[in-house]
């Protein structure tokens, strides 16, 4: 006869495994794996190891991605950083907040920089918004200030609007307006609303809705062409699905 504890045991041994979460052996090759790349092997041993860790959402993996991000080779570094933006774990986010703060080279790298933003950005969690936000305009990078300006339109958060529109009062038009395409993009995504291009509207708009804003859980529906940046930017999927769609229609 089986006692009520070894039926409960033999009912959890017996449920599915969530396919979210992966399984202690797969968490702990792959930890295994990263680790001898970053030991023993090549660089393209390293960023194939890095490239497979993206799928196994786990703290552990998370961790082990983390200590390629100090690798002397840049290609590693970005392995790493693209590895934590895709991985969808609370840590690889934490790893990356620990980088902006610590590793300052490659937080001002040239290159780097906007890769680490951007997969910052990727996560579209409310903790980032104060990273993004930090001094955007201090760089000649432009690539590390559409990181954060569409990082920022990617938090679904009124505080994202918040922080966007205070950079039309913390810097000067000549360094805000060749990124106006990109504020326009970030706003349309959280509010729905455009104003375009210009910088006297967008503020116009915002003194007259900024107390009964509300920025919704679901993105808005924004125009195709809009829609398709945003995609582009953000490695989606959806104009792929798209096109699928209307070949399944037989095209239209």
């Amino acid at each position: 006869m089986i006692s009520t504890l070894g039926l409960a045991l033999l009912t959890l041994c017996a449920a599915p495994q969530d396919p979210d979460v992966p399984s202690a052996d797969t968490v702990k090759a792959t930890v295994e794996a990263v680790e001898e790349a970053l030991a023993k092997g090549t660089p393209e041993d390293r960023i194939e190891a890095l490239a497979n860790a993206s799928s196994v959402p786990d703290a552990a993996v998370a961790k082990a991605v983390a200590k390629a991000l100090r690798n002397k080779e840049a290609s590693v570094q970005t392995a790493a950083l693209q590895s934590l933006r895709f991985m969808r774990h609370p840590e690889a986010l934490a790893a990356l907040h620990s980088c902006y703060k610590s590793n300052k080279s490659l937080a001002k790298d040239e290159a780097l920089s906007g890769v680490l933003l951007k997969a910052i950005g990727q996560h579209a969690d409310p903790s980032s918004i104060k990273v993004l936000a930090d001094s955007p305009f201090s760089t000649v990078n432009n690539g590390a200030i559409r990181a954060r300006l569409l990082g920022l339109g990617n938090i679904r958060d009124k505080q994202s609007v918040e922080e966007l529109m205070a950079l039309m009062k913390k810097v000067s038009r000549r360094k805000i307006e060749p990124f106006m395409g990109e504020f326009r993009l970030a706003m349309l995504r959280l509010t729905g609303h455009d104003e375009g291009r210009s910088v006297d509207l967008w503020m116009k708009w915002w003194n007259n809705n900024k107390r009964e804003l509300e920025v919704a859980k679901v993105a808005p529906k924004m125009p195709r062409r809009d829609q398709e940046n945003w995609d582009d930017y953000w490695g989606n999927d959806t104009r792929q699905e798209r096109s699928r769609k209307r070949g399944d229609r037989g095209g239209d």
